[in-house]
């Protein structure tokens, strides 16, 4: 059909029209052809239809969950001031106190830095994995001595940490974990459906360092993951 040029369309589909018409559609400059693909794909009944399919494919995808950022270090930043101007109290404590009915002025001893005594070797105690912090700084570096504790594989948490997180990569990219409790592993979750898979997984990202991207490359390449998510009852 002819192609009428002009008629209050805008300007930049108007002047790719003029282009066309005049024979030289190697010339559309790149406002030109975005404004002449939107007008066709806007009208074109096979393209609608492509467009639905891939449309209807995407809403079948697993949906994952939402993250959050956060935090989970100090050192190295500058400390957080707990906003007491004027309150009598200071900005950063050296200590941590019990709190008797979380009063601050009923003191009940002095919290010290422990761990899950069910996750600790025998003849382990804390203080394998505490670090006093260097001359000067202004943290505890509890939280070096936490990550020196949950990375430990041979007498710590470490086994257990690999499992959490490629179980939350599995889940990432399939919908659903080997553990479909990922927030507890615990007496009150659910048993893993493949605990071999898992780990064999964790071993892997233990003995690859935990590094991340092999863990994916792994999960992508796998047999489970290029299966199609469309269900057959005929089968």
């Amino acid at each position: 059909a002819p192609v009428a040029v002009g008629g209050g369309i805008p300007e930049p589909l108007s002047r790719g029209f003029a282009l066309l018409k005049s024979g030289k559609p190697g010339e559309l400059p790149a406002a030109e052809r975005k404004a002449l693909l939107n007008w066709f794909t806007a009208k074109d009944d096979q393209w609608q239809a492509l467009n639905k399919t891939v449309e209807q494919q995407d809403s079948r995808k697993p949906k994952s969950a939402k993250t959050v950022k956060v935090q989970v270090t100090s050192e190295g930043f500058r400390p957080t001031k707990h906003h007491a101007d004027g309150r009598g109290f200071p900005h950063f404590y050296k200590e941590t106190h019990f709190l008797s009915r979380g009063d601050p002025a009923q003191k009940q001893g002095v919290a010290s830095q422990g761990f899950l005594t069910v996750l600790i070797n025998k003849g382990k105690t804390e203080k394998d994995w505490q670090e006093a912090p260097p001359k000067g700084w202004r943290t505890s570096y509890r939280r070096k001595s936490l990550s020196n504790w949950i990375t430990d594989t041979e007498n710590g948490a470490g086994t257990l940490l690999a499992r959490v997180i490629v179980n939350r990569l599995w889940q990432h990219h399939l919908g659903q974990g080997l553990v479909s409790t990922p927030n507890d592993f615990g007496a009150q979750g659910e048993k893993p459906t493949h605990p071999e898979l898992l780990d064999w997984l964790a071993g892997e990202l233990i003995r690859g360092g935990w590094r991340l991207k092999p863990i994916h490359r792994l999960i992508f390449l796998s047999s489970v993951y290029r299966q199609g998510t469309a269900y057959d009852s005929k089968r």
